[in-house]
């Protein structure tokens, strides 16, 4: 900035004007009346060489004016480069940032995606394990089911046979319905022509009643049921004109027992 004087001060008689030259621009000229500078006063004098060197300093003023605006054009565009300049290395820096920000964000992605697999895997790998281990489980209880069934078959098949004895002595000896079933069985494969007897034991005689003996005798022409002193309380003996058939209940009965027995045994083996 120049070093020149701001302001001047000129004397017109009694009247002082300011010259003011903050605002960088030249003031008008003072008007000065004619007879300050026809008459020899001194102070004409002095008004006249005040103002002439007022005109001297405008002419220097106007130069370092000069030179303030081109310092002042220096600095503008000296301002503006680095106005520039500091936008292009933020906008670098805002760059920088969103690259780095699309970086760690693809890395997050990258590693999530790493972490949810490593996770479903982990879950694939209890779930297979839990049904291996299910399946152990389930295998196991068959084998112990089967391993059971087969320790009580044997048990089973006893209490079986014995309660088939039970019920086929009760029967047998309490019951006589089935006298009618059996006789009606021994002769299905016999063609009968000439009348025929159905001889029972003396025991099973006596515990018959009119309605056993009518089914027995109905079952065909000419059958007729008669006792037999010498048969065994179980025995029956079926006289046809081709032969007798002989059959025992109760013997009958233990041989179905020990086929069921014989049955076991074999799936035992196997």
């Amino acid at each position: 900035m120049s070093s020149i004087i701001k302001r001047s001060n000129i004397v017109l008689g009694k009247n002082i004007v300011t010259l003011d030259y903050n605002n960088k621009k030249l003031p008008p000229k003072p008007f000065v009346p004619d007879e300050y500078y026809e008459d020899d006063d001194e102070d004409g004098e002095f008004v006249e060489s005040t103002y002439k060197s007022v005109d001297d300093e405008s002419e220097y003023y106007e130069e370092d004016n000069q030179n303030d605006y081109e310092e002042k054009d220096d600095k503008e565009y000296e301002a503006g480069n680095i106005l520039v300049k500091a936008r292009k290395e933020a906008n670098n820096i805002i760059e920088q940032a969103y690259a780095q920000i699309d970086a760690e964000r693809a890395k997050l992605e990258e590693d999530i995606k790493k972490q949810a697999q490593q996770e479903i895997e982990k879950l694939d790998a209890m779930e297979k394990e839990a049904h291996e281990k299910a399946e152990q489980i389930l295998e196991g209880a068959n084998q112990e089911k089967i391993n059971m069934l087969e320790n009580l078959e044997p048990e089973v098949t006893n209490v079986i046979n014995n309660l088939i004895r039970h019920i086929i002595g009760y029967e047998i000896k309490n019951e006589i319905k089935w006298l009618s079933y059996l006789v009606k069985h021994m002769l299905q494969q016999q063609s009968l022509i000439k009348p025929f007897e159905v001889n029972v034991s003396k025991d099973l005689y006596e515990r018959l009643d009119q309605i056993e003996i009518d089914k027995v005798e109905n079952l065909g022409k000419g059958i007729k049921v008669v006792p037999n002193l010498y048969l065994k309380d179980d025995d029956i003996i079926v006289q046809t004109d081709m032969g007798e058939i002989c059959y025992n209940i109760t013997e009958g009965m233990e041989r179905v027992i020990k086929d069921i027995e014989m049955v076991n045994l074999i799936e035992e083996s196997i």
